[in-house]
């Protein structure tokens, strides 16, 4: 059947497993206020082994599956998801960042603003921990409780939207550059194209909560995203980062405390969390200075393993909190 118009937006769902580990965050995509005006682009391995339900899908514009077969990264799986989509706006999402109904709306209205890649702010699905508190704000603090911003540096990776065609530019590139979304924030500024935090573009992010998995997350977090800004730089500028590397935990941390405040002044979050976050801050600060001086090794594969089933790696507290 051929659809009379086109989507407004697609939406970039990734898994390496079957449809049911997709099932909650779809079922917020569903729940938007313009969810006949959206596609859903689902990358998986095989279309048998995904298991879709299609009849959960049957309220958007239109879907379409994307088979990746044994794709070894996310940033390969979503690169092909963008390739297919039927829209001139792509939404990234992931399975543990559960977007409120006006999501799609909203950054649709910024994108219609002008701006090339719009940013959502983030909101903790799971606040009642330490560790959650400390993993959301080393890595989107600077999005929280923000108000809109169209002179950001940079955005949320894997929960922002682009205009399709910007990302399409990259080529046979886009992959790398999908390891670590800022870079692609702060070349396309240099361009000259514009980029918006529209606050009223809300998404509850999920986050790890145990020891374990923290360190592993921060350690190849940091070393991915180093390694990632890095991969063109010459030997110079490479050798003065991994020398300063250690000064950086102590410069983010700055940073996030003034995120904290700020945050703090608008919600209750736990005492204690400072001390926790200048520790993660120094295993992330750690996997930096091994991106900047051996590049971004399997960092990008450990993350791939960390992304889905985050249920397994939060507390059983916080679990039986969002069942609720």
């Amino acid at each position: 059947m051929t659809l009379p118009n086109p989507p407004s937006m697609s939406l970039i769902a990734i898994t390496t497993g079957p449809y049911a580990i997709l099932r909650r965050l779809i079922a917020h995509l569903r729940a938007q206020t313009i969810h006949d005006r959206l596609e859903l682009v689902i990358a998986a391995p095989t279309r048998s082994e995904l298991g879709l339900e299609e009849s959960e899908l049957a309220e958007f514009h239109s879907f379409k599956i994307v088979e990746t077969g044994a794709c070894l990264s996310n940033p390969a799986a979503r690169a092909a998801a963008i390739r297919a989509a039927g829209a001139s706006f792509v939404a990234l999402t992931e399975e543990h960042s559960f977007p409120e109904p006006g999501w799609a709306e909203a950054l649709l209205a910024a994108h219609d603003e002008g701006h090339s890649v719009v940013g959502p702010a983030i909101l903790n699905a799971n606040p009642l921990t330490l560790l959650s508190w400390a993993n959301l704000l080393s890595e989107y603090g600077q999005w929280m409780e923000r108000p809109k911003n169209d002179q950001i540096e940079h955005l949320p990776g894997h929960n922002s939207s682009y205009r399709r065609e910007v990302l399409l530019e990259y080529g046979d590139d886009l992959e790398d550059k999908l390891e670590a979304e800022s870079v692609i924030h702060w070349e396309l500024r240099r361009r000259g194209l514009r980029l918006c935090l529209e606050p009223q573009a809300r998404t509850r992010h999920l986050n790890v909560s145990r020891w374990s998995t923290t360190l592993r997350l921060r350690l190849s977090g940091g070393r991915n995203f180093a390694g990632s800004r890095a991969r063109v730089w010459g030997i110079g500028r490479r050798l003065l980062y991994t020398a300063a590397s250690p000064l950086i935990p102590f410069v983010r941390f700055r940073r996030v405390l003034r995120d904290l405040r700020r945050i703090r002044a608008r919600q209750p979050v736990p005492r204690g969390v400072g001390i926790v976050l200048l520790g993660i801050l120094m295993v992330d600060g750690l996997g930096e200075w091994m991106g900047y001086a051996f590049g971004t090794g399997d960092s990008v594969h450990v993350l791939t393993d960390l992304e889905f089933d985050r249920l397994d790696h939060m507390r059983h507290g916080d679990r039986e909190t969002l069942d609720r």
